[in-house]
């Protein structure tokens, strides 16, 4: 896993291997720019078009779980959400709901693990899949304007970082998650803390990502993640 504070977060490691990506071992095989090609590991998100909004206000509260349910429901198919990537988004939605709308987009603690920022309700329901990827929603899926809005915006903002590249930006120096691991695994990530962050504030460039390493390589030898299969 990506150490925080070391060179690691900086720049992917292309060449480690799946192990250095979280122990992510998925590969499969996707349609990119009208090209079958292989990817190792997480491959990087096409950009397009948001989700189409509900008119409807909001329809009372909704969980941690219910914003989970609803990214892999819009989602679990243009991006890969496996468990800690999955925990991970659904802290990006709590984050930008408590700075653009001054309230937290559900009620259910965050922790700090090792993994990052950790909502216990979600890992536990999805902890079958163990490292892969979650193939559908456990319950009730929200589809009011606001958790629309919230995913759709989370997803645009952080959609297209690896696993690996969200979760170094996600304990960055400056980070909530940063401060609270500081004081010991499992800490309550509350909406103070995170509110004293950089979270919310700082953007995630592509430049030095893993996602662009893997965009550059498939655009310069655009056969060599079909090699990698026959490997």
């Amino acid at each position: 896993m990506c150490t925080p504070g070391s060179s690691s977060c900086d720049r992917p490691p292309v060449a480690r291997g799946p192990d250095a990506l979280l122990g992510l071992r998925f590969m499969g095989v996707y349609r990119w720019n009208g090209r079958l090609v292989v990817w190792p590991w997480d491959p990087p998100r096409v950009h397009g078009a948001r989700h189409q909004q509900a008119d409807q206000g909001g329809e009372g509260p909704v969980s941690a779980l219910d914003m989970a349910n609803l990214l892999i429901d819009r989602h679990g198919y243009d991006i890969i959400l496996n468990n800690v990537r999955l925990n991970t988004l659904v802290y990006w939605v709590q984050v930008t709901s408590l700075r653009e709308h001054g309230r937290p987009a559900f009620d259910d603690p965050i922790e700090a693990w090792g993994m990052g920022p950790t909502e216990v309700e979600v890992f536990q329901a999805f902890k079958g899949y163990d490292r892969r990827r979650i193939a559908l929603p456990r319950g009730a899926v929200p589809s009011d304007r606001i958790s629309l809005s919230l995913v759709s915006q989370v997803i645009d903002e952080y959609g297209f970082l690896t696993t690996y590249d969200l979760v170094c930006f996600t304990q960055r120096e400056g980070s909530a998650w940063r401060k609270a691991y500081g004081k010991g695994a499992e800490t309550p990530m509350g909406d103070g803390l995170i509110l004293a962050s950089r979270d919310g504030l700082d953007r995630p460039g592509k430049a030095g990502t893993l996602a662009s390493a893997i965009e550059t390589v498939n655009r310069t030898w655009p056969n060599t993640f079909e090699l990698l299969q026959h490997a």
